[in-house]
């Protein structure tokens, strides 16, 4: 029986091969215009991702495309592999479903699948020829036919991964790719050696695309329901918030997802009232592990203690099924605007989404009335049991309890390669430049520019990473602000004032227009503020900037314009940043709804 199921499996082998043999002769030799995207392993994100690429492709009609998609998988021995592996008749068998398994996933998409005898992570870079070291000689030839190539190196070993990603780039084959796509968490010394590649390594750190991913999706009618402004009161007159009561959220598990979901929400609800001012917030976080946690996220952050004095954000050391926990849900019940689950374990996470979702059936006065529970999906393979549940405590008119995190959102072709804010974020760099009339740079060039202000590389990094942030800020916060000045409701929207805005006006419309202006900018200040605060910076006082000259000390991680609207610095106007972050915002608005019509 093992020696008949060896014969199959190499007789399957074999005809995969001399298949993949032809069509790489056509690749080589074709004059068809192709971008290469090579995966290094093969596993449940590799597969996504490729299908979906390949997918996206063939949607497009061929007058349209750039260029033809060629797909290569490189496989190598890997851990869960040689598990399987063995002479016996039961390691035979595992590797022939394995592989079944993965050849069954790939079978509606064209690729070439190429066996490397070494995994990346453990190459020689230095190799002169790597490739044909590693019997991918083959490989070699496909990229000098590709007018692109793009490396994605996927596998679940996160430290394999930069590994690999640091020895490819290094090697001839990596210098000649245009983007080594690597899966990881993005620590300091992670997010380092990516700023320092000049945009050739690209990180996809699941946590950050599974909120991100939630934060941008849109419903039919092109809203982001998951962003903060939808569970507040507007004052549609002035384009400011209400502050009858704060925004409230809860944040169930404090890991990497926890983290960034506070980051994220901590920004996006920080908006002006009808004064000026910030309105109120309160983050409770509930994780036995908090004492834990503290240490390095006061590091990282170091005005969480002052935001914690300030009742804005209260870390617990306790999780959702303890008393304390109880309390706090039967205490803010009818305050509670925004509950984020994510312990970890998609099954624990799924059971505290339906308690609290029952329990808020129960008790609060206000049904679900800006209200939203955003659970965490880790595993796909949970994905069918959230939907069943999600499904059954739905809603027709606005779903209360949605999933986030699914690796079948987070690993396509949009949110991996297109990276659609870009050229979004350059239209605001753009207009960045005009205000303070510097010259508009290239991103090569521009991320040159930024390194060498600084006296040190690391402080260099810094302040890329920073500027850049920023301008995919702005457009993330476009829906915000699309909300706050009435654009969704209005035919076309009124002429842009020049900078500073003017009062003055018999008209009273457009004394609401210029109104609803000035606050959404002041609203963008104090946005920008709450930013900078979570990525780790602190007010700098006027005497420290001007023993530097500058309004921002990349060493101390202190700047300026962390301060209130009316105490900004008026030469230069920084005031007029703000504003000029709005008019870009309206600028784009209506250019995509000419574009729709």
């Amino acid at each position: 029986a093992a020696v008949a199921v060896s014969m199959i499996f190499a007789v399957a082998c074999f005809g995969k091969r001399l298949f993949d043999y032809v069509k790489g002769i056509i690749w080589i030799y074709a004059p068809t215009k192709y971008r290469l995207n090579v995966f290094w392993g093969i596993n449940e994100k590799s597969i996504l991702l490729a299908k979906d690429i390949y997918k996206k492709s063939y949607e497009q009609k061929s007058e349209e495309r750039e260029f033809k998609e060629r797909i290569v998988f490189v496989d190598w021995p890997q851990a869960q592999e040689e598990n399987k592996t063995g002479q016996s008749f039961s390691g035979i068998m595992g590797l022939l479903t394995y592989k079944t398994n993965a050849a069954k996933q790939l079978s509606d998409i064209k690729y070439i699948l190429l066996r490397s005898s070494m995994s990346p992570d453990a190459i020689d870079a230095t190799h002169s020829e790597i490739l044909r070291e590693i019997n991918l000689e083959k490989l070699e030839r496909f990229m000098k036919r590709a007018e692109k190539t793009n490396f994605f190196i996927l596998s679940n070993n996160e430290d394999a991964n930069i590994h690999a990603a640091i020895n490819l780039q290094a090697c001839e084959a990596g210098r000649n790719a245009s983007r080594i796509y690597c899966s990881a968490r993005e620590t300091k010394e992670v997010a380092l050696l990516a700023e320092s590649s000049q945009g050739k390594l690209q990180i996809i750190d699941d946590s950050k695309a599974a909120v991100m991913e939630f934060a941008m999706r849109k419903n039919e009618e092109g809203k982001c329901l998951a962003h903060p402004i939808n569970f507040v009161e507007i004052n549609h007159q002035l384009g400011c918030v209400e502050t009858k009561k704060p925004f409230t959220a809860f944040i169930i598990g404090f890991g990497t997802t926890g983290q960034e979901a506070l980051r994220f929400l901590y920004e996006f609800s920080a908006f002006a009232d009808c004064h000026g001012k910030k309105t109120p917030v309160e983050f409770h976080v509930f994780d036995n592990r908090i004492d834990e946690i503290k240490g390095e996220l006061y590091q990282e952050i170091p005005a969480l203690p002052l935001l914690e004095n300030f009742h804005e954000i209260t870390l617990h050391p306790c999780n959702a099924g303890t008393l304390e926990f109880l309390n706090q849900l039967h205490g803010l019940i009818d305050n509670l605007n925004y509950v984020v689950v994510a312990t970890g374990d998609d099954e624990r996470n799924l059971h505290i989404a339906t308690m609290i979702y029952e329990y808020a059936l129960q008790h609060r006065q206000d049904g679900f009335n800006k209200f939203k529970i955003l659970v965490r999906l880790y595993k796909s393979g949970s994905e069918y049991k959230f939907k069943k549940v999600i499904d059954t405590y739905g809603n027709n008119h606005f779903p209360v309890m949605e999933q986030f995190g699914s690796p079948n959102d987070i690993y396509t072709k949009e949110w991996v390669v297109d990276d659609a804010e870009k050229d979004k974020a350059v239209k605001f760099y753009k207009a960045y430049c005009q205000v303070a009339k510097e010259k508009y740079r290239p991103t090569e060039e521009r991320q040159e520019h930024e390194v060498g202000k600084e006296p040190t590389p690391l402080l260099g990094y810094r302040r890329l990473n920073r500027v850049l942030m920023q301008d995919k800020a702005n457009c993330k916060h476009c829906y915000t602000k699309e909300m706050l000045l009435g654009l969704h409701d209005m035919s076309a929207s009124p002429e842009l004032p020049s900078w500073p805005i003017k009062m003055e006006t018999s008209n009273q419309a457009e004394k609401d227009w210029r109104c609803r202006l000035l606050n959404v900018s002041i609203c963008e200040h104090i946005r920008w503020n709450a930013s900078h605060l979570m990525m780790g910076y602190l007010p700098m006082s006027v005497e420290e900037a001007k023993a530097i000259s500058n309004s921002c000390n990349e060493r101390t991680k202190k700047h300026l314009c962390i301060t209130d609207w009316d105490r900004l610095p008026e030469n230069p106007d920084y005031k007029e940043y703000d504003y000029m972050v709005v008019c870009t915002t309206v600028e784009q608005y209506n250019k995509r709804k000419k574009e729709t019509r």
